[in-house]
């Protein structure tokens, strides 16, 4: 596998916080293994994130499968907003049956882990073996590292799962306990583990991305993150803390940063464990619902009168609050 990584690159557009350090050989083995499928699929995910074309049925969808995390990262709205904390839910295993059957053959993307930790449910390795039977190509399990058992890094890779994404934040376990409240040695002998098995097994998936969030406590730390993880991760994300202000749509600013604009509506869906549907992964798509996959269908939801006229106002600039409150974060 190449290690050699192209130089820091700022992506422009919805995606302007984030700088990213990537291996040449990063989606190469995708493509080998998926062909024309995987080639067509990435095309479409360009046009619609210019917000160019509205795919028959998502791109992508963002599924939290419990709503809770066993970590509170002082930046996360479980920390800051805890007291909305509810009994600990699970998605259903026959929620996620349901929609790998009407997805079948049409859902390119999936991630796991959207806004909480998916490790945590009891059912996760059925359910990663579930998606992957279902032809879905580009798996994403998203997680903080802390349950990435030696069981779970395995199966990953014998299933051979597109994407693992690690949050960090941290060089040192000093700034780590301060930022997200965990044990970051554990965490990082996990990562090690997983990277060991995946070479023992001669496999170049899962590809491994680790993310750091810059803010004011741990900017030291990023060249030395850099010196940890570049060759070891196929990618390596250094994003700026995007805050979340308040749990309404108060202090609605006056006007957005010139360009601002969103695609999320024109690529992915999002579940959450309970089966709600939202147009996105943010933390105010909580005023966006769309309905519920108890009454509706994700083909019902994803071409219904509410995502065409959100994604008219977003060609348009007219932004409905929700969209203006998430763009307006600093």
């Amino acid at each position: 596998m190449a290690t050699a990584l192209s130089a820091p690159t700022a992506v422009s557009g919805v995606d302007e916080h984030l700088v990213k350090n990537e291996s040449e050989s990063f989606l190469s083995e995708l493509f080998r293994i998926h062909g024309e499928r995987f080639a067509a699929y990435r095309r479409d995910w360009d046009r619609a994130s210019r917000r160019e074309f509205v795919p028959d049925f998502p791109l992508h969808l963002e599924l939290d499968l419990a709503n809770f995390c066993n970590l509170r990262c002082r930046m996360c709205h479980f920390a800051r907003y805890d007291h909305k904390a509810e009994k600990k839910k699970f998605m259903p295993l026959e929620m996620l049956e349901k929609m790998l059957g009407e997805s079948a053959g049409k859902l390119p993307a999936m991630l796991l882990g959207s806004g909480s930790e998916c490790l945590v449910h009891p059912e996760i390795a059925a359910m990663i073996s579930m998606i992957q039977q279902a032809g879905v190509m580009d798996l994403i399990v998203s997680t903080n590292g802390v349950l990435l058992k030696r069981s779970i890094s395995e199966l990953l890779v014998k299933l051979q799962v597109a994407r693992l994404t690690i949050s960090l934040d941290a060089s040192t376990p000093e700034t780590f306990k301060r930022i997200r409240g965990g044990d970051l040695l554990k965490i990082e002998a996990n990562i090690r583990e997983f990277l060991e098995i995946r070479k023992a097994s001669g496999s170049q998936l899962p590809y491994l991305r680790l993310t750091f969030v810059m803010q004011h406590d741990n900017m030291d730390e990023v060249e030395p993150f850099k010196q940890k993880w570049l060759g070891a991760a196929e990618r390596v994300d250094f994003q700026k803390l995007l805050e979340v202000k308040g749990e309404g749509l108060d202090m609605m600013p006056d006007s957005l940063p010139e360009g601002r604009t969103c695609a999320h509506p024109f690529q992915r869906l999002a579940v959450d464990y309970n089966g709600d549907v939202y147009p996105c992964c943010t933390y105010y798509r909580k005023f966006l619902k769309l309905g519920n996959l108890s009454q509706k269908s994700l083909g019902y939801l994803w071409s219904g009168d509410e995502m065409r006229k959100l994604r008219e106002s977003l060609r348009n600039g007219e932004f409905p609050p929700p969209c203006r409150k998430c763009m307006s974060y600093e």
